[in-house]
This record gives C-alpha cells, sequence and structure tokens, in this order.
C-alpha cells in the first residue's frame, strides 16, 4: 500500500502559513522565522517522494500491461 502525501504536505502548508502570519514585522530580526527552513525542507521533501511515487506508480502500471 502507498502512502499519500496530501496530509503531510498540507500540515507543512500550514505550518509555513502559522510561522509566517506570526511574524510581528516591527520586531527586530523578524525577518524569517527559525522554523521556516526546516517547513522548507520537510514540504520539498515531501514533494520529491510525491514526485518518485508518482512515477514508479506510472511504471509499475507500464511493467503490468
Amino acid at each position: 500500500m502507498l502512502a499519500t502525501l496530501a496530509a503531510p504536505l498540507n500540515a507543512a502548508a500550514l505550518w509555513r502559513m502559522d510561522l509566517l502570519i506570526n511574524v510581528d514585522p516591527l520586531a527586530k530580526g523578524a525577518d524569517v522565522p527559525p522554523d521556516l527552513d526546516r517547513v522548507e525542507r520537510l514540504t520539498a521533501k515531501a514533494l520529491e517522494v510525491s514526485y518518485i511515487q508518482r512515477r514508479f506508480n506510472l511504471w509499475s502500471n507500464e511493467e503490468r500491461h
């Protein structure tokens, strides 16, 4: 059974939005929240795995026919 990656992608997007919304633009050092880099890496990794999974599914379907 292949896992769906919609939930992790949605969670990463919501976490990113929460981080960006809660930044006080008037505070010193408010350029980028420290957790944003982690969220960006997790989202990129989830997209990479999603792409690989899609390619594998296409290949697997071709092998069956």
